[in-house]
């Protein structure tokens, strides 16, 4: 049902997010190597704008899906 309407959604940038998340949840804040991560208020900023475009565009993706198909079983 979500197939055709998730196409070109763009992963690489919260797939960056998830990632650090990992290591800043999982691995004690540090990198594969034991390095601290250290986190911008700026880079915290651009994160939570990436999160809330990307949760906007998926939303925006599945209200479409299910119009259309609300619209096919008429």
């Amino acid at each position: 049902m979500f197939g055709e309407h998730m196409k070109g959604l763009e992963l690489g940038e919260v797939a960056r997010i998830c990632e650090k998340r990992h290591h800043i949840v999982h691995r004690d804040g540090k990198t594969v190597d034991d390095q601290p991560i250290e986190l911008s208020q700026q880079e915290v900023q651009q994160t939570i704008e990436s999160i809330r475009n990307f949760a906007g565009n998926l939303s925006d993706r599945i209200y479409i899906a299910l119009t259309e198909r609300e619209s096919a079983e008429f």
